[in-house]
Formats: structure tokens, C-alpha cells, sequence
């Protein structure tokens, strides 16, 4: 017998079979609107981790010849059968209403649009995007005028998240959205690989963005809709972790200014500032544990 609750929609998970899938499915499934189709995107030499997944009736593997977490997507794109499609990563915490939210609201818009729901950290259920960002002179002769504003890509390649809780309106335009869950129309979906980098897919999901922009796409963020992650590690604390965190990002925003048609310039004035007031704020320490002394 078919679940009571399963509407025509589609959900795409790219995945290597990580524990966090089964609770992930399983959410999926406890949902108010649950989807009829739940394609498993995952590279052949992984497939034998999903095997059990093939217990619930909505589940479709799809075993590839390509991996990487874009490519993967894209091939999942291509198979779905319905007309609403919703990109997810496999270690989501899915709010039971979280796709009947987002349902709702790509029906109520009309022309091109993609929704994402609200982030929170599990369990706490704060937004994973409280932070502050002070304007400045400098800052603002980085980054642009408007570069502290949630929801934007700055002029340098910086996205900044959106704390969708703080805002008035339920649905707010953006310029990128998080990848981790995203509702589509079918015949907007991206189908070709846009992520040139090998590797984790760091910054995909404002590539994505760019992309969908350029193609038509709004891009709103629903605030009731609600789904979470896990809360990021902390790292060891290093006083070098500015630069280190610059260096390891710089190829992604680099690919994200040109996108933009913005100048290497402010990116490389970033890298600038970071390297210098880094090095700076670490002397600084240094003479005052000396003085210390």
C-alpha cells in the first residue's frame, strides 16, 4: 500500500553512504509531505552501503560511473520524474513540514524561482548564520558598499548567510542560497557540471547560485521552512587561521569574482588586509607576553 503521504515531487541525494543517510531517509519519510521519489546518487564502488535503503518503497539507486558531490546531482537531475525537485545533502535534519513549506511556496511563485528552507545548527536550533558583520571603511573599500548585507556575494567572492528569523517577510530574495536543500521546477534545473574543482565541493552551492541567476532563477530563502545540520567542529586554535582559511578558499572565490564579472582585485585586497593585520595582531601578542616576561 502506498504511503498516504507521498506527493509527486522528487528529492536528489548525491551521497558515498556516510551514516548519516539512514536518519536523513528516514526524516525525509516522517515528513508531512513526504516525495514519491528519493533518488540515491551515489559512485559504483560505494553502492554496496545503500543496499538496505531499498527497503522503503520511494527509494531509487541510481549507482554512477562519475562521484564528486556536483556531478553526482546533476546525474540525479537527469533521472527524476517529477515536475518539483528538491536537491538535499545526505546528512540533513529535515523539519517534518520543512518540503511541505517549500512545496507551498514554489507554488505560490510564479516565473523562475529556487527556495531554500532556514538553516539551523541540530540540536540547538539557532541559525547558522548569526553573525554580525560591522561596517567600515575598509571593509566596505574590500568587499563594497553593501557587503555586510545578509544574503549577498560580495564584490570579493564573500557570501553572507542570511538569518532568515530576523526577517519581516516570510520569502527573501538573495543572491545565493545554501545547497543543502534546495526546491526546483524541473525545467530549471542546472544540468551540466559547473563546479571546475576536484576534491570537496567548497563554495558549490554559491556557484550554483550564479549560475541560476544568470539563467532567470530567483532565489528565495523560506523562513518557515526549517531544516539543520550538524554543528561545525571546532577547529585548534591558531592565530595563523585567518591566512590559512584565505589560501584554502582562494581558488573557490577566485572561479566565484570572475562569475560575478567583478575585478581580482578586491579579492586579492582581502588577501592583502588578511595577511597583514594577521600578522600584525600575532606580533602584537607577542610583545605583550614579552613585556610580560
Amino acid at each position: 500500500m502506498k504511503n498516504k503521504n507521498f506527493k509527486n515531487f522528487s528529492v536528489v541525494i548525491p551521497t558515498l553512504g556516510g551514516e548519516a543517510l539512514v536518519r536523513t531517509v528516514q526524516l525525509i519519510n516522517s515528513g508531512t509531505f513526504v516525495p514519491n521519489e528519493i533518488l540515491i546518487c551515489i559512485p559504483n564502488e560505494h553502492s554496496e552501503k545503500v543496499i538496505d535503503l531499498t527497503s522503503f518503497e520511494n527509494i531509487k539507486i541510481l549507482s554512477l560511473d562519475v562521484k564528486g558531490q556536483v556531478r553526482q546531482r546533476v546525474e540525479g537531475f537527469k533521472k527524476v520524474s517529477n515536475d518539483y525537485v528538491i536537491q538535499l545533502d545526505d546528512d540533513m535534519f529535515v523539519q517534518e513540514t520543512c518540503f511541505e513549506r517549500l512545496m507551498e511556496g514554489i507554488n505560490s511563485e510564479s516565473g523562475k524561482v529556487a527556495i531554500a528552507p532556514a538553516m539551523i545548527f541540530e540540536p540547538g536550533g539557532q541559525s547558522c548564520y548569526e553573525m554580525v558583520h560591522a561596517d567600515s571603511r575598509a571593509m566596505t573599500m574590500i568587499h563594497g558598499k553593501n557587503w555586510f548585507q545578509p544574503g549577498i556575494i560580495t564584490r570579493s567572492g564573500m557570501n553572507i548567510g542570511l538569518n532568515a528569523f530576523t526577517m519581516i517577510d516570510r520569502y527573501n530574495e538573495v543572491d545565493w542560497i545554501p545547497g543543502g536543500c534546495v526546491i526546483h521546477r524541473k525545467e530549471n534545473l542546472l544540468l551540466f557540471d559547473y563546479f571546475p574543482f576536484k576534491g570537496k565541493a567548497f563554495y558549490e552551492d554559491v556557484i550554483q547560485s550564479i549560475h541560476l541567476r544568470k539563467s532567470g532563477v530567483k532565489l528565495l530563502i523560506d523562513k518557515q521552512a526549517v531544516a539543520g545540520i550538524d554543528p561545525y567542529e571546532a577547529m585548534p586554535f591558531s592565530p595563523w587561521q585567518p591566512i590559512d582559511d584565505f589560501k584554502k578558499y582562494y581558488p573557490y572565490r577566485k572561479h566565484v569574482v570572475a562569475l560575478s564579472g567583478n575585478s581580482i582585485l578586491y579579492l586579492l585586497l582581502d588577501g592583502f588586509y588578511t595577511y597583514l593585520f594577521t600578522t600584525l595582531g600575532i606580533i602584537k601578542q607577542k610583545f605583550k607576553h614579552a613585556f610580560k616576561k
